[in-house]
C-alpha cells in the first residue's frame, strides 16, 4: 500500500496536472458563483423557516450546481485531466521509465485512476464548499443543515456519479484510441451533446434527477439511488468501461 501511495503522490503532484486542475477550479468557481447570484435573483432566499435543500436557498444551490454551462466546463477539464494522465507520459516518451519501476501495470492504472478521480472531484466540490458558506454567511444554520442533510448527501452522490461517467468514458477512449488528441476529439462531443440536445442521457440525466431532490418527500435514498438509470449509467457502465480499459492496459505493450 505504501508503494502505491507513493505512486499516487507522484501522479497528483505532476505540475501540468496541477495547473489544469487549478485553472479548472477557478473556471468552475466563476460559473458556479454566477449561477448562485442569478438563481438568487430568480428564487430569492428563505433560509430561516426551512432548512437544507428543500428551502429556497437550497433550490438556488441546486440550480447553480446543475447548470449545463457549469457541467460542460467540468466535462472539458475532467476529460483533459483523464486523457492527459493516461496518455501524456506515453506520447511524451517518459512513461517507459515508470513501467520499468517495480510496479505492476494494474497498480499504475489504479494510481492514475485514483488521481484523475480525486482531481476531478476537486474541480466541483472545492468551489462548492468554498462558495456556499461565503454566499450564505448570514445564515450559518442553513449551511450546517445543508451539509449534514440526507438530501445533500444524495445530491453529492449523483454529482459524483456524473463525474465518474465522464472519467470512465474518457479513459476508455484514451486507452483504446491510443491518442490523447483523438480521445478528446471523440469524448468531448459525446459528453456535451446531451446538454446541447436536452436529451435524457448521462451525464445530463444525473443533473435532471438531482434537480428534483428538493421537491421529493420521503426516504430519499430509496427513491433515487436504486433507480435503474442511475445504477446502469452511474455504476454498471462506468465499471465496465474502467474494467475494459484495465484489461487493455494490462495485456498489451506500453504505447
Amino acid at each position: 500500500m505504501g508503494r502505491l501511495m507513493n505512486l499516487i503522490s507522484w501522479e497528483i503532484n505532476e505540475h501540468l496536472r496541477v495547473l489544469v486542475t487549478v485553472i479548472g477550479i477557478i473556471a468552475v468557481a466563476i460559473i458556479l458563483q454566477h449561477g448562485l447570484l442569478t438563481s438568487t435573483g430568480m428564487f430569492g432566499t428563505v433560509s430561516t423557516s426551512v432548512s437544507g435543500l428543500p428551502s429556497m436557498s437550497g433550490m438556488v444551490l441546486v440550480r447553480a450546481a446543475t447548470s449545463s454551462g457549469l457541467w460542460i466546463t467540468l466535462s472539458f477539464f475532467t476529460a483533459v485531466l483523464a486523457a492527459f494522465t493516461f496518455r501524456s507520459g506515453i506520447e511524451g516518451g517518459y512513461e517507459l521509465t515508470l513501467y520499468s519501476l517495480p510496479y505492476r501495470k494494474y497498480e499504475i492504472f489504479l494510481a492514475k485512476l485514483f488521481t484523475v478521480f480525486l482531481l476531478s472531484l476537486s474541480l466541483l466540490f472545492v468551489p462548492m464548499f468554498v462558495l456556499i458558506p461565503i454566499n450564505f454567511a448570514d445564515t450559518p444554520g442553513f449551511v450546517l443543515s445543508l451539509f449534514t442533510g440526507e438530501r445533500f448527501i444524495v445530491f453529492s452522490v449523483l454529482l459524483l456519479l456524473g463525474i465518474l461517467y465522464i472519467i470512465s468514458v474518457t479513459i476508455f477512449l484514451a486507452v483504446s484510441l491510443r491518442s490523447m488528441l483523438a480521445a478528446l476529439v471523440v469524448a468531448f462531443p459525446v459528453l456535451v451533446t446531451p446538454y446541447l440536445l436536452n436529451a435524457n442521457l448521462p451525464p445530463s440525466s444525473f443533473l435532471s434527477k438531482a434537480q428534483v431532490l428538493a421537491l421529493v418527500k420521503g426516504h430519499i435514498f430509496l427513491k433515487f439511488l436504486p433507480q435503474r438509470s442511475i445504477v446502469l449509467y452511474g455504476i454498471v457502465l462506468p465499471g465496465v468501461l474502467i474494467l475494459t480499459s484495465l484489461v487493455m492496459v494490462n495485456w498489451r505493450d506500453v504505447k
